[in-house]
Order: C-alpha cells, then structure tokens, then sequence
C-alpha cells in the first residue's frame, strides 16, 4: 500500500513538474525574441494603444479595442515597456496551461494526461506564437480558460455563479474584439454551455443567463461612449473595413482558394513561410508525425461511432475547423495567423483520441502498440524540434522594424536612445529616399514616442518629421493622421 502510495505521488510529482518544465521552455522563447520588434507589432501594441488612450480609433483595421485595452491598463499601472505584450502572453500562458493541465488529470487521470500535456504544451505553433508582441494567437491562451469556466459552472443560485456567467461573457467579448478568429470559436462554447445545462438537471439556468448576457453586452455602450470617433468601429468608409474584419481582403477566386491551401499545407507539415508565421519546424514537419495524425483520426473516428456524447464534441470541433477553413481560404494573406481553430481543434482531437485509445479492448496487441506508439511520435516530434525552433528565434525576420528599432543591440537599447534625445531637446524624423519618392512612415515611431512619454511620465520635447509635400520638417500631431494628412 505505501509502494503505491509513493508511485502515485510521484507520479503526481512529475507530472506537475512537466508543467513547470513547459512553462520555463515557454520563457526560454519568449526572452529569444527580444532581439527584434517587427511592423504590425509596432502597429497593434504600441500605437492603436495610445491611440484609444486619446479615446480615438486609429481606422476601421485597427479596431481590435479588447486587445488594446488590456494594454492600456498594463501601461497605465506599471509603465510602459516596449515588450509588455510578450510578459502579458506569459501571464496568459501561466493561467491557460495550467487550466489546461487539471482539465486532463481530471478527464484522463495523471498517468494518461502525461502525453497529452507534453503534445499541447510543446507544440510549435503555441510556443511561437505566444512570443509574438499582437494578439496573434491569443485563443490559444484564451479558449482554455473560457472552456474551463464553462465545465465549472454548476448553476446554483449563489454568489460565486452568477459572477462566473458574467465573468465568462466579459471575457469572451473582450476577446472578440481582440481578434476576430474568436468568432469561429462561438459555436464550440456555445454547445459546451448547453452541455452543461443539460448535465445539471432540477436546477434552471435561466437567473444566469441575465449575467452572462450584460457581461456580454457591457463593452458596447462603455465602447461607444468612451471613443469619439465610435463610428469606425463598425465601418470605416476610407479602408472598408471594421470590428470583427480587421485588414481581411476577400478574392472568392478558385485559384486564391487552392493557393492558400498550398500555404496552409507549408505552415503545419513542411516550414512556416505565411505571414508572421516564422516556425522552422511546425506541429507535423518532417513527415513522421503524419502517423500521429492518421492514428487520432483513426481513433476519433471509432469515438463517433461508440460515443453518442462525444459523438457530439466531436461535430462541434470538426465543424469548427471546416469553417474556419473555408471562411479564410478566400481572404488574401492568410497564413496561421488566421487558421489557429485548426491547430487548435486538432489537439482536442489528440486528447479524445488518447481518452478513447484507453476505452478500446483491443483484440490485437500489435495493433493496440502501433496506434499507442503513434500517438507517441507528435510529443516526441515536438521535443526534438525545440531546439530547432529557438535556434531559428535568433535568425533576423523579414518583418523586422528595422528603421530606428536596429541601432544598438535591441529595439529597447535603440528606442531608448530616441526617447533620450526626445527628452532634450526637438526630435526630426527623416524620409527615406527612395526611386518611387519619400518613404514617410511616421506613424509607429510617433505614436511609440508620445506613448512613452506618457505612460513612463517623460517631459519630452516637440517630434517633426520631414513633409515632402512642403519640403521642411513640421511638428507632428495625432491631427494629421486623424484627417488623413499623412498615409495610413
């Protein structure tokens, strides 16, 4: 009895200690990409921010107010860090695999959950994407915590429910309006809630839904009262875009459709080549993982057929998938970025594969040990690609921000002295010369200045950049892009 009692503490031990393990992997990444600070990170992190901090919206595209918000409060309470995003993501992070973690050791017990939470913590496209500084791929960080409310709601008329239902509709609003992927992750959460209502029988849910309802709907009018210029949210006549489309450009041609299904077919089981996608070696590279893959449909498919309950998960997920495919294969510049519900899908199906391979009497031990060592080859996979992945954080990006970002050994090093200079004396901000004309792109470097200087309490002097148009240097203000002077 003690023996047992011993293995199953160690058992306990390592497999807490493997969580651990992730997360300091997930560091270990997230400090090998401070050596560079890319464009839309300027874009999205630093300038739509001071932007709604001067209660505007920078246009119809950058209308992901969630996301800024959530950084405003960061800046506004700690100072403001060019790289506050990665250290949010890490935060996320914590929160999310850990919710992960005890929803497998209570569905899959500790022994069982070992291989899954290896798969999922390690997974390429995660860990690249959670050192990204934009609110790419933050449903990763998200969805887990939504799902684990969710499953934990038990609908009795107590305190503690009724502000989980609220809580549950707050964040899954904020999160919509952080990035429009989380659309494609509604009709999953919404079949879990009902999974649950179902579950919990004599007790009615009806008092719940008002709080979940205003957590939902709270954001708009506090949106629409709070920005001045509200309107583009919703449409912005200029770019033709809004809430919930951010920069995506339909092209309903069969060709675009099959060309961004090659990219997509690259991304996840050659190299990530697509747009801000920059993994050398992604979830089903170097073609053995492809076992994994054809051994979770193998067993999820026997799931179908045996599980009415999971039958119905298994739907849900997969039509998750399908849409998001579909929905995105017709938009230009798609890459990863956008097809995240497939990556993220696939790993609920690793997990119901793992569950159901534990259900199965096999008559067949041969067959049993191949599907087992099958499911064992994607963790195994995802192990032997860590150092390849973090060798290549190191390799410069072709997004770089390499304009005032590239001088000194950092982008902190580098901007610091900019913001220095700023302090002293009037800051000019040059074009760059170019056979087309002047490249003026002020608008990160500005934006990134004037929000330093706020949110760290600078005095800092007048910024002017050179005007092309009048061939002299003119103070710069937020006026200038707000009435379309300089180029958006």
């Amino acid at each position: 009895m003690n023996e047992n009692f011993d293995k199953n503490k160690l058992v306990k031990i390592a497999f807490w200690g493997i969580l651990f393990f992730i997360f300091l992997v997930q560091i270990i990444f997230t400090l090998n990409s401070l050596n560079q600070i890319r464009y839309e990170e300027v874009a999205e992190s630093i300038r739509n921010v001071y932007w709604l901090d001067q209660r505007l919206v920078y246009d119809g595209v950058s209308s992901n107010i969630g996301w800024y918000g959530i950084l405003l409060s960061v800046y506004k309470l700690f100072g403001f860090n060019i790289f506050a995003a990665k250290i949010l993501k890490l935060v996320f992070f914590s929160i999310s695999i850990f919710l992960t973690a005890c929803m497998l050791k209570k569905w899959l017990g500790y022994k069982k959950a070992f291989i899954p939470l290896i798969a999922i913590g390690f997974s390429p496209s995660f860990l690249f994407l959670n050192t990204l500084n934009v609110q790419f791929g933050l449903d990763f960080l998200i969805i887990p915590i939504l799902i684990f409310i969710i499953l934990n709601l038990t609908f009795k008329k107590n305190f503690i429910n009724f502000f989980l239902n609220f809580v549950l509709g707050f964040i899954l609003i904020i999160s919509l309006v952080s990035y429009p992927i989380f659309l494609f992750y509604v009709p999953l959460l919404i079949f879990l809630y009902i999974y649950i209502v179902k579950k919990v029988k004599k007790i009615s849910p009806i008092f719940h839904i008002f709080p979940l309802i205003a957590g939902i709907f709270l954001l708009f009018p506090l949106a629409i009262f709070y920005i001045n210029n509200s309107n583009l949210l919703f449409y912005d006549p200029i770019n033709k875009s809004g809430m919930f489309r951010g920069a995506g450009n339909l092209n309903l041609s069969l060709s675009n459709f099959l060309n961004n299904t090659a990219s997509l077919a690259t991304d996840l089981f050659i190299t990530g080549k697509s747009y801000y996608y920059e993994v050398l070696a992604p979830d089903f590279s170097h073609i053995f993982p492809i076992f994994s893959v054809l051994a979770v449909f193998t067993l999820v498919g026997n799931a179908f057929i045996k599980n009415k309950t999971l039958r119905k998960i298994l739907l849900i997920v997969l039509i998750t998938s399908i849409i998001n495919y579909l929905s995105t294969g017709f938009l230009l510049n798609v890459g990863i970025r956008r097809n995240t519900p497939i990556i993220f899908s696939f790993y609920i199906l690793y997990v119901v594969a793992f569950y159901q391979f534990f259900k199965i009497n096999f008559k067949s031990k041969l067959i049993k040990n191949v599907l087992f060592l099958s499911l064992l080859i994607l963790p195994i996979h995802h192990l032997l690609a860590l150092p390849l992945n973090l060798d290549n954080m190191n390799k410069k990006s072709k997004y770089q921000y390499e304009l005032y970002f590239t001088s000194y050994e950092t982008p902190m090093k580098s901007i610091n002295i900019v913001i220095a200079t700023a302090q002293k004396e009037e800051l000019r901000l040059d074009c760059i010369k170019t056979k087309k004309g002047y490249y003026c792109r002020f608008n990160k470097i500005y934006f990134l200045i004037m929000g330093v200087c706020k949110w760290n309490s600078l005095s800092c002097k007048k910024v002017l950049g050179y005007d092309p148009k009048k061939n002299k240097y003119v103070p710069l203000s937020l006026k200038l892009w707000k009435n379309y002077y300089w180029e958006h």
